[in-house]
């Protein structure tokens, strides 16, 4: 066992042992104070006194709690159990053989017969136990919080806690009626921009990851047998329905638990994700425009598909936002939708190393190394060109682009799953993306837009 499994084990213990004694569950929704600032006064004695004394005033503030701190491993945890619903699936046909599909049955034939190891995987198991154990146990601890302090103080403390979505949320809402869906964002219209800093962040940082519905349905909201999905792979998803793979499903399930909590937000620049609620491996990225490039504060929107034989292979990955396959971005973002990228084996540079990349590497490279402050270089041969005329008209051309389609053709007909996210997005950030676009303007060269042949500006690509 590794370090890390041992420390997690260490903390799940210690977590079982608090979620059975009431006294100290209580501790669970307490405040952890800390000093927020300390401030030396020298203080005289009296006004002709020389002598004086130095007082120290200690401020302390309370952060987050145990039980809020706790909520995020929830969180990892069910997202971990999410994507390892083909085991679970698995275990209960193991304890119910008359609902066994015909692959299942072959393989129990199989073990029977030949005593071959357990065609599920022993990771899976142990990750599916320790997950469940997680759950249980914050749910144990949440009903003796209710018991020692109340429906009132449940209420404050559930609305303090991270959340993903409705869904994901139930075990912390549905007890107390409260709306989990609910998300207003509110603001001052004299907000500073710090609090226009923070409250984007905060809002950010609950919107970042969330599961939706992406089947078709029909008029009466049907789905075919196997579903189709509004999604690019749509053919790669359906040929997977109902597959039985543990490895993959191991490494879905150590992605999601590190994505929920772990992709990056920040005022500069985001990535929000949607994931399928019932296929995990089909999932929709939005990265917004880093600041200070040509893409600030646009939407760029993303299918990505893991394939039968991730994470041994790299994600397929497909981007959206092209005015309908008409503008290249970038060298490494065709018209098409191809995303060249060494990551995903579409660029030269370092590769996918099996079963050890993931996709928040992928998500953050595109991020960094498509979304750059000067993508004329991107382009094999003209990387020495940095600062050329060249380069700064290409950064013109892309930044009319942005305008036309990640920022106000997004706005006009925000594609889903990400309405909600463009438009609080646009609303937050509205004054500093106006003083950005009135900048602009004074930048352009005045040259019409070119968004064929990477910008209008020739290049092979990969």
């Amino acid at each position: 066992m590794s370090d890390r499994s041992a420390l997690y084990s260490e903390l799940f213990s210690w977590l079982e042992t608090i979620s059975n004694h009431e006294a100290l569950a209580s501790i669970m929704g307490m405040p952890i104070m800390v000093v927020a600032s300390i401030k030396d006064v020298v203080v005289r004695k009296s006004a002709g006194s020389v002598n004086s004394t130095k007082e120290r005033t200690i401020i302390y503030e309370g952060s987050s709690g145990p039980r809020e701190l706790l909520e995020s491993i929830v969180i990892q945890a069910e997202a971990a159990l999410k994507g390892l619903e083909g085991v679970i699936k698995a275990r209960e046909a193991k304890k119910d053989p008359e609902n066994m599909t015909e692959e299942q049955k072959r393989m129990t034939t199989l073990i029977k017969g030949k005593k071959i190891q357990n065609p599920y995987d022993e990771e899976n198991e142990k990750l599916l136990d320790f997950c469940n154990g997680i759950l249980n146990t914050a749910a144990a601890i949440d009903r003796s919080l209710t018991e020692i302090k109340g429906d009132a103080f449940m209420q404050r403390m559930y609305k303090s806690l991270p959340r993903l979505s409705a869904a994901s949320q139930s075990h912390a809402t549905s007890a107390m009626g409260e709306d989990p869906t609910e998300q207003t964002v509110t603001l001052s219209s004299n907000a500073s921009l710090a609090e226009l800093r923070s409250t984007y962040e905060t809002w950010a940082t609950k919107a970042r990851f969330e599961y939706c519905d992406l089947e078709v349905k029909d008029g009466h909201g049907n789905s075919s047998s196997p579903p189709n999905y509004k999604f690019s792979y749509n053919h790669d998803a359906r040929m997977l329905v109902n597959s039985d793979m543990p490895k993959r499903s191991l490494a879905i399930a150590r992605e999601l638990a590190v994505l929920t909590t772990n992709l990056p937000v920040a005022w500069d620049s985001s990535v929000f994700l949607r994931v399928d609620e019932s296929r995990v491996d089909i999932i929709k990225a939005l990265i917004t425009g880093p600041e200070g490039t040509p893409y600030e504060n646009g939407c760029y929107l993303f299918d990505i598909f893991l394939g039968a034989s991730y994470n041994h292979t790299p994600p397929l990955v497909k981007y959206l936002t092209t005015n309908n396959g008409t503008y290249r971005f970038n060298p490494n973002l065709y018209a098409e939708g191809k995303v060249c990228l060494s990551l995903l084996g579409t660029w030269d540079g370092p590769g996918w190393i099996s079963g050890k990349s993931t996709l928040l590497q992928v998500l953050i490279s595109i991020q960094s190394m498509i979304l750059c402050e000067e993508p004329y270089l991107n382009e094999p041969g003209w990387a020495s060109q940095a600062g050329t005329a060249a380069s700064k008209a290409y950064s013109a051309n892309v930044r009319r682009m942005v305008v036309n389609t990640a920022m106000l053709g997004n706005l006009k007909n925000p594609p889903e799953p990400f309405q909600d996210v463009i438009q609080t997005h646009f609303r937050l950030k509205a004054k500093a993306i106006t003083e950005q676009l009135d900048k602009w303007l004074a930048m352009d060269d005045g040259i019409p837009t070119n968004g064929a042949n990477n910008g209008g500006y020739g290049g092979g690509g990969s």
